[in-house]
């Protein structure tokens, strides 16, 4: 209870957070959604793009879809 994580801003590589308790964990996400955030997820050959409409999508770094 009570810790924290905190990720650079402007920094293009993905993370992400696990849950190895048997309880509910709670986190608050705050960033801009921006229609051109983009970000990579190097160790996992994923890249993830917002189009101009606002979604998202997820390729493969040969632009297949993932």
């Amino acid at each position: 209870p009570g810790d924290s994580a905190g990720f650079p801003a402007g920094r293009r590589d993905g993370h992400h957070l696990q849950n190895r308790s048997g309880v509910d964990a709670q986190f608050l996400v705050v960033g801009s959604r921006r229609d051109d955030d983009w970000g990579e997820y190097p160790d996992i050959d994923m890249a993830f793009a917002r189009n101009g409409a606002g979604t998202a999508g997820f390729r493969r770094k040969d632009g297949t879809p993932y």
